[in-house]
């Protein structure tokens, strides 16, 4: 949020509501998270209504994802509501994201969740935890790929780049070059995942590449689009 605001300044945006942004967007990603929750799990909460006061500790990926389509959306409205250009907030909002990004793949990594595959490397790492293996399946015993790692590091590198072109970038381009980094990285990370090997889907294609390829797709299309978009923003 703090790199967000001074990323407004630079930008010539009203950093108060960019300010507004972020904290809306957080709140409505951890209602909105719990909300979902609470709805799929309603008919097992009846019967256990004590389990409701773990609801801030269970993490689920369906969860991580409709707590972030509801923060998107509430987000939008209010950038339209008070007229914040589309394309530079979205730019404003990168690199921070970046970071973020980064910095929870390391909390995935000291939590065992998003865990690679067995690898002979090294640099593999054993679980112990038994919390682990309840909470995100973490296989005990097992060396396996520092994906979370992987992952945190590539995000640094995208943020050092993004941090180091912005200036040189039309309104938008950003974060179109984000979305292809990420998108890019995460679909060869995918083979070395080893927590979605089980869901093969289309003839080999893993539902986190499916999504990895979505991300470089959309990342064409805002690019191919930015100036139209540019002009009605």
């Amino acid at each position: 949020m703090f790199l967000s605001a001074r990323m407004a300044r630079a930008m010539g945006l009203d950093v108060n509501r960019i300010w507004n942004l972020c904290v809306l967007m957080i709140f409505t990603a951890l209602i909105g998270s719990r909300i979902l929750l609470l709805v799929l799990n309603w008919s097992d909460l009846r019967r256990f209504p004590l389990w409701m006061v773990g609801l801030a500790s269970m993490r689920t990926p369906w969860m991580l994802v409709g707590g972030g389509a509801f923060a998107v959306l509430v987000g939008l409205a209010y950038a339209l509501m008070v007229r914040l250009p589309l394309l530079r907030t979205l730019d404003v909002l990168t690199p921070g994201l970046a970071l973020g990004y980064a910095i929870s793949r390391i909390g995935s990594f000291w939590a065992g969740s998003a865990y690679g595959s067995p690898t002979a490397l090294p640099w593999g790492v054993l679980y112990r935890s038994r919390l682990a293996a309840l909470w995100a399946g973490t296989p005990l015993g097992v060396r396996l790929h520092p994906t979370q790692l992987y992952e945190a590091l590539l995000e640094l590198l995208f943020f050092c780049a993004l941090m180091l072109v912005w200036r040189r970038l039309r309104p938008g381009e950003l974060f179109g070059m984000w979305l292809f980094l990420l998108g890019l990285s995460s679909f060869f990370l995918g083979f070395i995942r080893g927590s979605v090997h089980p869901e093969i889907v289309n003839g080999g294609l893993l539902p986190g590449q499916t999504f990895a390829v979505l991300l470089v797709i959309a990342s064409g299309v805002f690019w191919w689009k930015r100036d139209r978009v540019e002009a009605s923003a």
